[in-house]
């Protein structure tokens, strides 16, 4: 699967004339970072952004939120405007200080992977939702923040499932992947 999704990818032409632009979206715990991993390697010359490097501490909730602002500035902006160079700044939880610059060069393409990233202001050539139903995402969600269950059920999920049904993403995605499966 994960080879044939990657030449379904490359016999695309770019809309920009430059580079490819790739959207894996799906809920919070759905498999799309594991199937972007995946698919990388059938990809070469494509750059990877997770959004979850974009995430960060929030005044909305101790679990912390995408910084949509910093994340617009810094990817979408530039790769809108056709740009190849990006001043990435991921958020590092770990580290002082917690933003750094990176620069980014697209070169074949790039594939952007999270949450919302189909319903993004950019000219996808291809878009993935990877399809997850609510329970099984937020098992597999609080499977890796077990504390964090109360923030899953309270707020990720209501915000899901709004942006879900004013975008459609799934009925707007060139390829639909089960979640439930194997990535293979």
């Amino acid at each position: 699967m994960i080879e044939e999704l990657s030449e379904r990818i490359t016999a695309r032409s770019p809309k920009n004339g430059e580079f490819l632009m790739v959207a894996v979206d799906g809920r919070g715990g759905s498999g799309k970072s594991t199937l972007t991993d995946k698919l990388a390697h059938f990809l070469p010359g494509f750059t990877i952004i997770h959004g979850d490097d974009y995430w960060e501490p929030s005044q909305d909730s101790e679990f912390g939120w995408f910084n949509e602002d910093r994340f617009h500035h810094d990817v979408v902006e530039p790769l809108g405007k056709g740009q190849r160079r990006l001043a990435y700044r991921p958020y590092s939880w770990e580290s002082e200080p917690h933003l750094q610059t990176h620069e980014l060069v697209v070169d074949a393409g790039i594939v952007i992977e999270r949450c919302y990233s189909i319903g993004l202001p950019l000219n996808w050539d291809y878009t993935i939702w990877v399809d997850a139903t609510p329970e099984l995402a937020f098992e597999r969600g609080i499977g890796r923040e077990p504390h964090q269950a109360e923030v899953w059920a309270n707020l990720w999920l209501p915000r899901e499932d709004a942006y879900i049904e004013r975008e459609q993403p799934k009925t707007r995605a060139d390829s639909v992947i089960d979640a439930a499966l194997p990535f293979t």
